[in-house]
């Protein structure tokens, strides 16, 4: 089985400020803790609120079990979808199309 990538938006809802720093700095230690594990490659915090994660992992399964260790603490909804190599999608693509139709791709 080869390592898939996905992208993973996460939200919350209002937060106390005490609350907010205990979760900043807890999550903080999380996310160096997947990156030095290799399954983070990389994390961005998004305006209006929430964060993009891009994880590295054998399959959605692995993804949300981290994902709910990092969300353990606190009310945390995630959005994981799989992503794919563009160039590796187009040429899948065009290959098959040209064998469907002909080499000439009409």
């Amino acid at each position: 089985m080869s390592v898939r990538t996905f992208l993973v938006e996460g939200a919350h809802g209002p937060i106390e400020p005490a609350e907010g720093r205990r979760l900043a700095l807890e999550l903080r230690e999380q996310l160096r803790d997947a990156r030095e594990r290799g399954v983070l490659t990389g994390a961005w915090a998004r305006a209006g609120g929430g964060r993009l994660l891009v994880m590295e992992a054998l399959d959605g399964d692995a993804v949300d079990a981290e994902l709910a260790a990092m969300s353990a603490h606190h009310t945390q909804t995630w959005t994981v979808t799989e992503l794919f190599d563009l160039a590796a999608a187009l040429d899948s693509f065009l290959a098959d199309d040209l064998q469907g139709s002909g080499a000439d791709g009409r």
